[in-house]
């Protein structure tokens, strides 16, 4: 005779479609590569939106601290190990948890007022240094606190709605690409993408350096969505996909954007010199691939996004003999040119003075 599971019921949830629904709506271990804090904002994130979707209401403000493991005395809060089901009341209560939200530690606070409460986190439970997010049911608001409630200034906002579009895919890349990409300056020690700055030579994995740049950024931007890297479909792999869950189970996904990304260069890591033409067959290829991953993966839209390290800046020259067949399929372009020193974007500058 089989087995039959009895599953219990959980209003009109059981507890396979609590666990199916919350695994889709925030895929364990996607983000593992990301920050911890970049993971702890999307992780809060996501597990307030799905209480909002499964139709919860929170009482109170509610108070995440990230803390690694041991980092914190968890003396009077009691361990809730399935809180990324999204059944646990929220409001009202201090939560200590890990990067993944997975599960946590939390008590009660027992106070309406704003100022009380952040008292009691610095002062009552000596925790006012810990990077914290509160959401406030009375407006709907996250608001991140990265240098934890004793800095109550340095706050900023994660957004709990998304709006996720072309151009605004495209400014949070721009700003990224400002703060982060521009010259050798600024990048950080972990991801050069110069082999030989004064030679033009990109790092040997320069793509795969850029991809996470930008998973980073977009993480960060959209953390009510998931940015899936190298996923592979049968038309071939797409080197980043934004998706979100909109509400509860796989059937509410959206698939966002579709981004293929290419880096233009001059020279190889080992100072090979790399023709043109190769040049204008990736840009082909790059449009053909992001339209191609677009409708296999039934998204919104796509784009091509060069990042140019060539040793000539021709500006937007790379796209003259794909712009009508991009524009045919729906294809969005766009090119950022990487200096290769700050000496070199001074002069560019200048120059456009």
């Amino acid at each position: 005779m089989p087995l039959v599971k009895d599953e219990t019921s959980l209003g009109a949830w059981t507890e396979s479609e609590l666990v199916d629904s919350a695994a889709t709506f925030q895929p364990i271990g996607m983000d593992s590569d990301m920050p911890p804090e970049i993971r702890f904002k999307g992780g809060v994130a996501k597990l307030v939106q799905l209480r909002h979707l499964r139709g919860f209401s929170e009482e109170g403000l509610s108070v995440f601290l990230l803390a690694r493991s041991g980092e914190v005395s968890l003396e009077n809060f009691s361990r809730v190990p399935m809180l990324r089901n999204g059944q646990n009341q929220l409001g009202g209560r201090v939560w200590i948890v890990n990067p993944t939200v997975n599960s946590g530690w939390s008590r009660e606070h027992q106070t309406n007022d704003d100022d009380e409460l952040f008292r009691f986190v610095s002062e009552g439970l000596a925790l006012g240094t810990l990077p914290a997010l509160i959401f406030d049911p009375r407006c709907r608001e996250l608001r991140f606190y990265p240098h934890g409630l004793n800095a109550i200034d340095h706050v900023e906002l994660a957004p709990l709605t998304s709006n996720v579009n072309v151009d605004e895919v495209f400014r949070h890349i721009d700003a990224l690409y400002q703060k982060e990409l521009i010259t050798p300056e600024a990048q950080s020690a972990v991801g050069k993408l110069w082999e030989d700055a004064t030679r033009w030579r990109p790092v040997k994995l320069a793509e795969q350096t850029v991809q996470f740049y930008i998973k980073v950024g977009l993480n960060r931007a959209f953390p009510l969505c998931n940015v899936r890297q190298e996923r592979t479909q049968v038309t071939g792999r797409v080197d980043l996909l934004i998706e979100e869950y909109t509400g509860v189970g796989p059937s509410s996904l959206i698939n966002h954007m579709v981004i293929e990304l290419k880096v233009l260069r001059s020279f190889s890591a080992g100072g090979k010199a790399i023709p043109p033409k190769d040049m204008v067959d990736w840009v082909t290829k790059g449009v053909e691939q992001a339209s191609a991953y677009r409708n296999e993966a039934h998204a919104l839209t796509s784009a091509l996004c060069c990042f140019d390290m060539r040793k000539s800046d021709t500006g937007a020259a790379c796209f003259k003999h794909i712009l009508s067949k991009a524009a045919a399929l729906g294809v969005n372009l766009r090119r950022w040119y990487l200096y290769s020193s700050s000496a070199e974007l001074r002069r560019a500058l200048g120059a456009s003075a």
